[in-house]
């Protein structure tokens, strides 16, 4: 009789531990999809602050290059201020 309350045990931590170990993988792909994601966004950023700037030295009015690296006109005003 306790061998069978012992298996059941047995059976019960397995699972769990199993639960864990998949629940903790899933947790670390959806962080590095994030981080990824994060990452493209932070990259377009830049790359559009540096092509702001370029268009500025150009002569390019604040609308125009706002048109040009896709954000909003005041997003652009404050990376051309700082």
């Amino acid at each position: 009789r306790k061998t069978g309350t012992t298996l059941i045990r047995v059976s019960t931590v397995m699972g769990t531990l199993y639960a864990l170990q998949t629940g903790r993988k899933e947790g670390r792909e959806e962080g590095r999809k994030e981080g990824r994601k994060e990452g493209r966004e932070e990259g377009r950023k830049k790359q559009a602050m540096e092509t702001a700037l370029k268009l500025k030295k150009k002569g390019h009015s604040l609308e125009d290059i706002a048109e040009c690296v896709d954000f909003d006109v005041e997003t652009v005003r404050k990376w051309l201020v700082s």
